[in-house]
Order: structure tokens, then C-alpha cells, then sequence
């Protein structure tokens, strides 16, 4: 059984982030907590826009176990827990998510690589641990489970697009002309119906990258015809982990409409990709010119009733301003896909997530 206190790799430094300075930690008191507990990224600012994160720690037994320990039993009670449920990935990965919100990142990020040394751990695994090291700046860490990922499920599409994006990212000697390809690849491939819509995704981030591509005298190719710069004020994306998941994005303007997979085309200009009922996403949703106010980002839909060792699955959300433009600015966030109510689910079947405020125009 994985010992947080044993596990031998030790994580790479951490790369600066460029919001890390502007990430503040409040503190909100979560059902079934008897004391306040901070909550990672409640607030941070990406470019002129605010972000407003809802709680999304687990309430698992261990971590009400950790959030009743005081500071110098945290060790000891974490180590005693793992007896219990160390077998099992999601374990890990809430307690990392735990020790991040109380600021040691050191710890978390062991705990958080320790997920993959579970007996249980699987290419959902995989996916999270590399979603939250690409938020965290450890791109090249992620580069590298995205590798194994992609290889190993070679029939989807989704890998290979996570894998573009944290090569992108990173921005080394032949990471943009790779993952212009691969996004490329995946906008034209033919892959299972279940997948319809990445292409258009896809498609998109591969536009973004050719300003670059061609400021560093890289050759690239495509059909002329899917060619266009399509830069947005506000982008949004979710994706989830669960095959057998039924997920939705749902935005509310800050006029109050609320833009879904019935009404994907809002007055204001904001639209939704097409719905995904199978297979992993992506779903998006994009304003070209976004009006001042708040964009609430709710996920809305079922959670597969099968056992997960990775809990009840995940949905990864990237939220963009300035998409495509040189200040572009980015949060990734990761939930727990659960829609009980007391997850925080209201009357119309959904979750909140975040809320991006665009501020008023100077």
C-alpha cells in the first residue's frame, strides 16, 4: 500500500506561474466541517478579469478526518487514514488537494504523484494528476504522463489534444510545431461519433498557435479553408473523465441568460459547441466581445453509478480570457462530478464551478 512518506520521487521545482501572485485563499466553512476551511483558488485574477472558484474539496472520511486533526497530528492522522484507504487512487488525490489548500505544495504535490503509484490507478488517474500539474506549472512532469496517456489510448482524440496543449505551453524547441500537428490531427482525423465536436475545438487551438509558429519561422500546414483567427474575450472549457458520464456546460451571462446545449447561441453573441452525451468532451463556450459583468460556469448532468476508485470522476474546466491574443491568461480548475444536493446542486439540476467577472470597459 502507497505511504505518503515514502514515496521516493521527488517532484521537480515548481515553474512560476504568472497568476501565482494574484492567487488568494479565503476561508469558507464547508457542510460538515466544524471549523473554516481555506479554499484553494477562491479568488484569483487572470489578466482584468476575476475568477470566483466554488468549494470543491472532497468530504470524504479522511478529509473530515484531516479537518478535525489539529496542525501537529496532521501526519500522523493522514499515515493512519492511508491504512484504510490508500489502496484507492481518489484517495490521494483529495488528500493532495487538502495539504495544497492548507499551503504546503511540497507535500501535496507528493501525495499528489503518490495517486499514481495506487493499485488502482488507471488512465482517469493519469488525466487528473496531469491536469492539476499543467495548473500547477509542472509542464514538463505533465508533458510526460500526457505521453503515456495519448500512447496508450491511441482511438481517442482527447489525449492527443491534452498533450498539444501542455506542449504549447511549455514552448521548447519543437513542442508548437508538435502540437500544432497534433491538434491539426485530431481536427481532421475521422474518430467515433461520440467525439463530434472536438474537431471544431480543436481546430481553434490550432489557429492560436500559428502566430506563433510563424514568429519563430516554424513551417506549418493547413487547408487554407480552416484557416482564421479566432480570438475571444472570454473562452471557457470543460472536459470530463468518465466515459460513461453525461455532462454539460452551462454558462449564465451577466444578463442572466443562460447559454446550453438548447440554447447555444446567446443575444449577446456567446455560444456553446456542440453537446456531447458520450465520451470525454470537450465542450465550450466562447464570446468574441463579452460584456461587462459575471459569466457563472455551472456543469449539469449524471455521474455513472459504478464503482470508481478515482471517486465519482472528474470535470477539468479552463478558464480563458483573452484567448488567442497575446495577453492571453488562463485558471484551470478540476471538480468532482457529483450531484447531490449536498454537492450544491439547486433546483435546475446543476453545479456551480466558477464565475469569471469581465470588468466595465475604461
Amino acid at each position: 500500500m502507497p505511504s505518503p512518506i515514502l514515496y521516493n520521487a521527488e517532484p521537480a521545482a515548481a515553474e512560476a506561474s504568472a497568476d501565482d501572485s494574484n492567487i488568494v485563499v479565503t476561508a469558507a466553512r464547508r457542510q460538515g466541517s466544524n471549523q473554516d476551511v481555506p479554499v484553494a483558488l477562491s479568488a484569483v485574477t487572470v489578466g482584468d478579469a476575476r475568477i470566483e472558484v466554488a468549494d470543491l474539496l472532497s468530504t470524504g472520511p479522511y478529509i473530515k478526518a484531516l479537518d478535525a486533526a489539529a496542525p501537529d497530528a496532521r501526519d500522523a492522522v493522514l499515515n493512519e487514514q492511508a491504512k484504510l484507504y490508500g489502496n484507492l487512487s481518489g484517495f490521494w488525490l483529495d488528500v493532495a488537494e487538502w495539504y495544497r489548500t492548507k499551503g504546503d505544495p511540497a507535500m501535496a504535490m507528493r501525495l499528489l504523484l503518490t495517486a499514481l503509484d495506487a493499485a488502482t490507478a488507471d488512465d482517469e488517474t493519469r488525466q487528473i494528476v496531469a491536469f492539476r500539474l499543467e495548473r500547477d506549472g509542472q509542464i514538463d512532469a505533465a508533458v510526460t504522463i500526457l505521453e503515456r496517456f495519448a500512447a496508450l489510448n491511441p482511438e481517442r482524440p482527447q489525449p492527443r489534444r491534452l498533450l498539444a496543449l501542455a506542449l504549447a505551453k511549455r514552448g521548447q524547441a519543437g513542442d508548437l510545431d508538435r502540437a500544432f500537428a497534433l491538434l491539426r490531427d485530431v481536427a481532421l482525423t475521422p474518430f467515433n461519433s461520440a467525439f463530434e465536436g472536438i474537431e471544431v475545438v480543436a481546430l481553434m487551438e490550432a489557429n492560436a498557435l500559428i502566430p506563433a509558429l510563424q514568429a519563430q519561422g516554424v513551417a506549418w500546414t493547413l487547408d487554407p479553408e480552416y484557416v482564421a483567427a479566432l480570438d475571444t474575450d472570454v473562452r471557457l472549457v470543460i472536459e470530463w473523465t468518465n466515459d460513461d458520464a453525461d455532462i454539460d456546460l452551462w454558462v449564465i451571462e451577466p444578463n442572466g441568460e443562460r447559454v446550453f446545449y438548447s440554447n447555444r447561441l446567446s443575444a449577446a453573441g456567446g455560444t456553446i459547441s456542440n453537446d456531447m452525451t458520450a465520451g470525454y468532451g470537450p465542450e465550450e463556450y466562447v464570446v468574441r466581445a463579452a460584456r461587462s459583468g459575471d459569466y457563472k460556469v455551472r456543469i449539469h448532468g449524471y455521474s455513472p453509478d459504478r464503482i470508481n476508485p478515482n471517486g465519482t470522476g472528474r470535470v477539468t474546466v479552463r478558464l480563458i480570457r483573452d484567448f488567442a491574443r497575446p495577453g492571453q491568461k488562463e485558471q484551470l480548475v478540476d471538480a468532482e462530478i457529483g450531484f447531490r444536493s449536498e454537492d450544491g446542486q439547486e433546483g435546475d439540476g446543476s453545479r456551480p464551478i466558477a464565475t469569471l467577472t469581465v470588468p466595465a470597459a475604461r
